[in-house]
């Protein structure tokens, strides 16, 4: 027989989907701020040393950033789409 939930479980895990929705808000401002800094860097670093031998994808990047800013905007307004994130650029590589 299965027993009815108790309310203090429902609470909790309202309060843990709130604060898993919170924070995965927080991650993608984090991403996306790291990640127009990073741009601004590189764009800089490619103008002032034109004929640099080794330097960052500036269109990998760019497309990395939009997506990154696409996540933000979606995430910001509604519930259901908070959870969608990017991955981090280390993870990709392991």
């Amino acid at each position: 027989m299965v027993q009815p939930p108790e309310p203090v479980s429902d609470a909790f895990q309202h309060a843990l989907a709130e604060e898993r929705l919170r924070s995965t808000r927080n991650l993608n401002l984090f991403r996306f701020q790291g990640l127009t800094i990073f741009l601004v860097l590189a764009v800089l670093l490619h103008v002032c040393l034109p004929f640099q031998p080794i330097g960052p994808s500036l269109t990998l990047f760019a497309c990395y950033w939009a997506a990154a800013g696409a996540t933000l905007l979606a995430t910001a307004p509604r519930a259901s789409l908070a959870l969608v994130g990017l991955p981090f650029p280390s993870s990709t590589y392991r």
